[in-house]
């Protein structure tokens, strides 16, 4: 049985290899594999000094499926081969792990070289799409170019779309005419801006809160009526400063709009005509959310 030994240390060197990896897998907070799973982490990495395709490379942990695979494997070749893609792996998590406190500054502040993406627009069954009226393409692009005199703004078939800054943040406009013609604004914000969604309220929400139950409220009295949050309060916070409840309050004179926040970007939905007098709170408030300067979530543990 003496020849079965260099075979048992072969296994032995490359489960220890194995095991070392899944301890640096350990180091890494979830907030960090969301990291690398988000479509921004490219340039998160870029900005840390780190190489933009690091996040393909490490998409999922490895260790897991590296054990499973030193558990079937039998050739001498195949346990080596684990063995250099664990040792790779680990050297490369390292690297990561030296850079932490520099990617976790980057999730503070809006990543400005990403281009925003078109915000799309909710699906309605059944729903046709209509050519925007030349009315409000015309309103769009006064006020963009208003703003801005490098915006851009193009129709795409039934889509109409802009690009343009709005007092130094970038904002990306869609808008389509169905039933009734509706645009969507969208801003970017730091990638560790907690979630918050803002919706209409309807009458289950009013009957709800009755009996203490149903969403969150925004904390202002005209709001309240109109609206429920779900987030952070830090952020829902926001949303009573006077800049941004104002801006609200103007748009719910037009339409009670939907927004979004996560994933490093802020959305508004407004089932209104794109006119200077909804564009404009609709940009403010999102400024205002762009504004906001979240804490650095931990990466590394230790």
């Amino acid at each position: 049985m003496v020849y079965r030994e260099p075979a048992r240390g072969a296994h032995a060197r490359v489960a220890a290899l194995v095991d070392e990896l899944a301890a640096s897998e350990e180091r890494f907070t979830p907030a960090f594999w969301a990291l690398v799973a988000g479509l921004q982490a490219p340039l998160v990495f870029e900005a840390a000094g780190l190489a933009r395709d690091i996040p393909s490379r490490i998409a999922r942990p490895l260790a897991e499926a590296l054990r499973s695979a030193l558990a079937l494997c039998e050739s001498e070749e195949g346990r080596a081969r684990i063995g250099d893609e664990a040792a790779e792996r680990r050297a490369l998590y390292e690297d990561v792990a030296s850079r932490a406190s520099a990617l976790e500054g980057t999730l503070t502040a809006p990543l400005d070289e990403a281009e925003i993406p078109l915000p799309e627009h909710p699906t309605q069954v059944l729903a046709i799409d209509q050519l925007v009226a030349d009315d409000a393409v015309a309103e769009l692009s006064r006020y963009a170019r208003r703003a801005d005199a490098d915006a851009v703004v193009r129709r795409d078939g039934a889509l109409v779309w802009a690009r343009f800054a709005h007092q130094g943040a970038p904002m990306a406009i869609t808008v389509r005419a169905r039933e009734s013609t509706a645009f969507a604004v969208r801003t970017s914000v730091a990638l560790a801006s907690p979630a918050l969604a803002v919706r209409p309220r309807t009458f289950t929400d009013s009957l709800a809160s009755l009996f203490g139950g149903g969403h969150g409220a925004v904390g202002d009295e005209e709001l309240d009526g109109a609206l429920v949050v779900d987030g952070d309060r830090a952020l829902v916070a926001i949303l009573t400063e006077p800049a941004v409840r104002n801006a609200l309050a103007a748009l719910c004179r037009h339409d009670v709009p939907r927004l979004e926040v996560g994933g490093g970007f802020a959305t508004l939905h407004v089932d209104y005509e794109p006119s200077a007098e909804v564009l404009d709170p609709a940009c403010r408030a999102l400024r205002a959310l762009r504004a906001f300067e979240p804490d650095a979530p931990a990466l590394v543990r230790g």
